[in-house]
């Protein structure tokens, strides 16, 4: 039995396994974005970096309506067939072993890779098991993408357990329920990951406006844009304020990249600045607080909450906006049209 992958017409890689006949005994489920994460997914499988072989082919994924046809008597048959799974134990060092008996072993090796070897039958696997390998599979895709590095020991720890424990698992019991934690797990760490680059970012933005917009205000602090630039920095400390308190509470999606997360926290801080300089314009222009527009400290402390809270300034634009004044106008209007 060896392995083949190719790539798709949407531009997915995919592998397969295929039976000394050349009938697929199990493929992927779903593509790779890169041909070089395909590879790895079938080495991982494996169980080693020196498996069986591997070839690149041009073919389609198999089809449901071609499995769809297949008769009971084959399906019955299927179910009893093994494939081989072969695996070079000795041409890895392993470091922890976190599970050895006489089905299988997994363990981690010297260089922080999580692998296994199927002990039982030769070093073949019963296809009933293959779901409980491709499941594994891709949980250790979405480890490589999604978790810290700091918690991968961890990560790997509860997935190794649960690749033994589902080798284990006795005739009649479908494999797959131990990986439920696991996959609890990773996603709680995916969204620490998220909240992490997502504050990270708001102190970085914050940061970076107080170096600008500081040493422009003292060297004209006598104009009124200096003093519009001067609250939005305070706003931009009121965000600052309101992220680091909602941090536990922030509902980020854990399977996005660093990146967004970062430009979320960014802007979260840009639109601090923006309120706050709004505030500063509206308390000058009589709008709001007027009487505080030439007392500069209650200024900037209101400058701080307007950028604290995410609904003040839209809900003063919409007053204004709705003001009684601004209706006359429009009724007049109105009434010149007609």
């Amino acid at each position: 039995m060896d392995y083949s992958y190719f790539k798709d017409t949407r531009g997915d890689w995919w592998w397969q396994l295929h039976a000394p006949d050349g009938t697929v005994a199990m493929d992927s489920r779903g593509g790779y974005s890169s041909e070089q994460e395909c590879v790895e997914a079938i080495k991982r499988i494996k169980g080693s970096d020196n498996a069986s072989v591997l070839r690149q082919v041009d073919a389609p994924p198999p089809s449901a309506a071609e499995t769809s046809k297949e008769t009971a008597t084959q399906k019955t048959a299927e179910k009893n067939k093994t494939a081989t799974i072969t695996s070079d134990y000795n041409s890895v060092i392993p470091d922890v072993t976190l599970g050895d008996g006489p089905v299988a072993c997994v363990f981690t090796t010297k260089d922080k890779q999580l692998r296994w070897r199927y002990k039982a039958n030769g070093g073949v696997v019963p296809f009933r098991l293959l779901c409980a390998v491709s499941e594994f599979d891709s949980i250790m895709t979405t480890v490589a993408v999604s978790v810290p590095k700091a918690y991968r020991k961890a990560t790997y720890h509860h997935l190794g357990k649960a690749l033994f424990a589902a080798f284990h698992t006795p005739d009649g019991t479908k494999p797959g329920k131990e990986f439920k934690k696991v996959r609890l797990f990773v996603r709680k760490k995916a969204k620490e990951r998220a909240r992490l680059a997502y504050v990270l970012a708001s102190l970085a933005s914050v940061a970076a406006l107080a170096l600008v917009v500081v040493p422009i205000y003292f060297l004209t602090a006598a104009s009124n844009v200096a003093l519009v630039a001067l609250g939005g920095c305070f706003g931009s400390v009121g965000a600052t304020i309101s992220v680091l308190q909602r941090n536990p509470l922030l509902e980020l999606d854990p399977w996005m990249s660093t990146r967004y997360h970062a430009l979320e926290g960014a802007a979260r801080i840009v639109l601090g600045f923006i309120f706050g300089g709004i505030f500063v314009i509206a308390s000058k222009a009589n709008f709001v607080l007027g009487v505080i527009s030439d007392n500069s400290y209650p200024l900037l402390i209101l400058c701080i909450v307007a950028g604290f809270s995410e609904r003040l300034i839209p809900e003063l634009l919409s007053k204004l906006e709705s003001s009684p004044s601004n209706s006359a106008k429009v009724k007049k209007n109105d009434s010149l049209e007609e």
